[in-house]
């Protein structure tokens, strides 16, 4: 790099500081809609939007590691969906079961994610009857657990992988990215 294209360069960082310096001054009134909404006040809305909400914000811990405070906001949105009228729509049990079991796998707490799991595992063939991939998914999670569980029972984990592969062959297809 010689002498005059480090200068260039100095030059074109100087104007996107100076752009972005003058850009921040007018940022404030931008920002309409930038305070959050507090729990506390969330109970104002319905219940389909409080689950809503409840459950992406524990999705973000999730994808922050913050695990066990994600379970208590996923407790939250389950409980808000199940005041709901509509258990079939976007936020449903099946994945805050799903999300609640992955926090407790990911907490070591194996024997309180296997209970998630049963429940989303209910939830899938008597409540709902979503479908069987959602089957094949919570079999597929369970099938971990055992795998992993201190009273490891391979025979089960593979039972369940088999169903769950099975499942996911018939519906998407051998060549899908998931089964492989």
């Amino acid at each position: 790099v010689s002498c005059s294209d480090s200068l260039s360069i100095s030059k074109t960082s100087l104007k996107k500081a100076l752009y972005i310096y003058q850009r921040d001054e007018y940022d404030e009134g931008m920002q309409v809609h930038s305070t959050p909404i507090h729990i506390e006040d969330i109970e104002q809305y319905d219940d389909t939007v409080t689950a809503t909400v409840l459950y992406n914000l524990g999705l973000t811990l999730v994808d922050h590691g913050r695990n066990d405070e994600a379970l208590e906001y996923f407790d939250k949105s389950l409980a808000y969906c199940r005041k709901s009228e509509s258990l079939t729509g976007e936020i449903n049990p099946i994945a805050i079961f799903h999300n609640l079991g992955f926090c407790c796998y990911r907490l070591g707490k194996y024997d309180k994610a296997m209970h998630f799991y049963q429940q989303a595992l209910v939830t899938v063939c008597e409540v709902l009857g979503r479908g069987e991939l959602e089957l094949a998914h919570t079999l597929n999670c369970m099938a971990v657990l055992y795998f992993h569980s201190s009273n490891s029972d391979v025979e089960k984990a593979m039972e369940m992988f088999e169903k769950s592969l099975e499942i996911q062959k018939r519906h998407l297809g051998a060549r899908s990215k998931s089964v492989a």
